[in-house]
């Protein structure tokens, strides 16, 4: 009985050191891919590398190892989940073979590494990332240590803030907001309603990101009214269906806005006005690259710090039809049931907080593209992450490796 107890005891040391090696994996992700974002990543511009740039790759790679290392140890042998895991992976694969994008590699790796890791965790580390990242661009920018570019875009005048895009800053802003709400289950204290108010009118004096800060005073308004509502879930419980089926409806709302503006309809051409030519881009980029199932190797040219172009603008900001272009309809497909999933766990478990969290993440995704972005929007790692299904009931009550115990079990029958 003793040995029993010891081994029981040390299985769940072994299953938290596991949680503790996916935590530091992802604090140093975060942590590199959130300072790429900044000025002093940027470097010279996109032609010259900076020693941050070297450092932050090499950080993600210490990172990926890391996960690796905690998938090996997570003792995942449940059937189920290896088929869906194996399913999945194929379409990421061939999505790979039609993109040529790593970074869906990585993702799979991290949403892997995550399960039965508690989503707190996951977003109280990204949440202070991004929070000192922000604080130390912002601040280091305002006394001159980090270089606050300015741009004018016709009477605008634009600060970065230390960042290498002058929306960067605010957006970054609302999902710390969005991180800092699900962490305070919905709750926020009017002075925190008014502190996060402030902020959001700074950030758009500054920078004049105009939907990044309509989406925070959405957002506060939604959540002051969400603290005095003492019935939040039964709007909710009796719309489930359609809550669960939103990502379908917003990604199909969002692809055909794209797809039928009219520059010669009054109201389509002063929407593209407003969301600064979005609508335009898209459509362009739909007929230029067309519609596949796995997606296609698309060099998107934006603007950087200097102003420069590599050749004709052609980025598009809504993630539904960037995501569409790049990795095709079935991962498009499958990022949405993503969506679903954690909407119908989050009224599963009464979480209403997240059910709107996620729902605004939709909507603000139609003109950015963080839908499927981690370093700005860690929501979609909770996906898989606390989920026990996937782990033998045993091995979590500390009876070991799930083949071992699997051995036991025969021989004991």
């Amino acid at each position: 009985m003793k040995e029993i107890a010891r081994n029981e005891g040390n299985n769940q040391l072994n299953i938290r050191k596991t949680e503790v090696v996916f935590l530091l994996a992802f604090f140093v992700y975060m942590s590199a891919n959130t300072l790429d974002l900044t000025a002093v990543a940027f470097g010279q511009g996109n032609d010259r590398v900076s020693l941050i740039n070297i450092f932050t790759k090499m950080a993600r790679y210490v990172a990926y190892i890391l996960l690796a290392f905690k998938v090996i140890c997570s003792n995942i042998y449940n059937r189920k989940w290896i088929k869906l895991f194996l399913d999945v992976s194929c379409v990421i694969a061939i999505s790979f073979l039609g993109s040529f994008n790593k970074t869906i590699i990585f993702y799979l790796l991290i949403f892997i590494a995550a399960c039965n890791v508690e989503e707190n965790y996951i977003i109280k580390i990204s949440c202070a990332v991004q929070s000192v990242i922000l604080f130390v661009c912002v601040i280091g920018s305002r006394i001159g240590v980090i270089k606050d570019y300015v741009r004018q875009d016709g009477g605008r005048i634009r600060h970065f803030l230390g960042f290498s895009w002058t929306t960067t800053g605010a957006i970054l802003f609302v999902f710390i907001l969005l991180q800092y709400i699900y962490l305070k289950k919905g709750k926020l204290s009017i002075w925190e309603d008014i502190i996060a108010l402030g902020i959001s009118l700074y950030l758009y004096k500054m920078t004049n990101s105009r939907f990044a800060f309509l989406i925070s005073i959405i957002t506060i308004i939604i959540f002051a009214i969400y603290r005095l509502n003492v019935n939040n879930g039964r709007f909710i419980q009796k719309l489930k269906g359609v809550f669960i089926a939103s990502p379908v409806v917003v990604a199909i709302f969002a692809i055909l806005l794209h797809a039928f503006y009219n520059p010669q309809n009054t109201i389509y051409f002063q929407l593209n006005k407003l969301l600064s030519g979005r609508l335009a881009l898209g459509q362009n980029a739909m007929s230029e690259y067309g519609i596949s199932l796995f997606g296609k190797d698309i060099e998107w040219i934006g603007f950087n710090m200097e102003e420069t172009l590599r050749g004709t603008y052609n980025y598009v900001d809504c993630s539904y039809v960037k995501i569409l272009l790049d990795h095709g309809i079935l991962f498009l497909g499958i990022v949405l049931l993503a969506y679903a999933y954690m909407l119908k766990k989050s009224i599963q478990k009464k979480q209403y907080y997240y059910t709107w969290i996620l729902m605004i993440i939709m909507i603000f995704c139609i003109t950015e593209p963080r839908l499927f972005d981690i370093t700005f929007n860690p929501f979609i790692v909770l996906t898989l992450a606390g989920q026990k299904s996937i782990v033998d009931k045993n091995v979590k009550r500390g009876m070991g490796d799930a083949r071992e115990y699997a051995k036991k079990r025969k021989y004991n029958a």
